[in-house]
């Protein structure tokens, strides 16, 4: 166990201010790495990655937000760019462009939409990429730039869970999509069937909320682990 600990055990009650979607795949897949990673423990990433996506989120939230600024990399371009063969940041806008869903005049389209909600008198806060709405479907779409993972499909989940909340919609007139952007020009784009708002609230308190509660953080071994920012201090490795 951490010697941190403390940093979650001020005040009582539930021993964190909330829990967002990302947090709570992260703690599903290692406890443990879900805990070094809200410590803010120092995580060894490739800068150039983290650079590619928060530069390609950029672009496509100004294609849905003029006024929203484009993230310019702290590293350059050149370096960023020698990750990947013969692709073109720009070309992911006019990749998106030429895949609308639906007419804009048709519906409404939001990125980076706030969404807030609670299990058993816990926030869960997180933000989806873009949010659509056309009649009585509403289309979440999570923009990812690393590889497909089961991690992704429970955080977008969680989403469904929150909006069918949030809007009194069934999660059957949500239609949540992950689109994997790493391959383009062959984006990978791969639909997230619906699963019931219950199961999905007692999964997180069964699962999550409960060894949380428990200061139950530990490590889960697995292939994972090859490829875990946190390898080098991890103290299960």
């Amino acid at each position: 166990m951490s010697d941190d600990i403390d940093l979650f055990t001020a005040g009582r009650g539930f021993p964190m201010d909330h829990l967002s979607p990302s947090f709570i795949s992260k703690f599903e897949e290692c406890p443990l790495k879900a805990l070094y990673y809200r410590e803010g423990r120092p995580a060894e990433y490739d800068i150039r990655y983290a650079e590619v996506g928060k530069h390609i989120h950029s672009i496509l939230e100004k294609e849905y937000n003029p006024s929203a600024e484009i993230y310019e990399p702290v590293c350059g371009m050149d370096d960023m760019m020698a990750i990947r063969r013969n692709q073109s940041i720009e070309g992911y806008m006019t990749l998106r462009k030429q895949d609308r869903r639906f007419d804009p005049r048709e519906g409404t389209q939001h990125p980076e939409v706030h969404v807030r909600s609670e299990i058993r008198g816990v926030p869960i806060i997180g933000f989806i990429d873009l949010l659509s709405i056309r009649g009585s479907m509403v289309y979440i779409d999570d923009w990812k730039t690393g590889f497909p993972g089961k991690r992704d499909e429970q955080q977008i989940r969680i989403y469904t869970m929150m909006v069918s909340r949030i809007m009194g919609i069934p999660p059957r007139d949500i239609i949540a999509t992950l689109d994997y952007l790493r391959e383009e020009p062959r984006r990978i784009q791969k639909r997230v069937p619906y699963t019931s708002t219950a199961a999905i609230e007692q999964h997180i308190e069964r699962e999550v909320i409960e060894p949380i509660n428990d200061l139950q953080f530990v490590p889960v071994r697995g292939s994972h682990c090859e490829r875990c920012e946190y390898r080098k201090i991890c103290e299960a490795w």
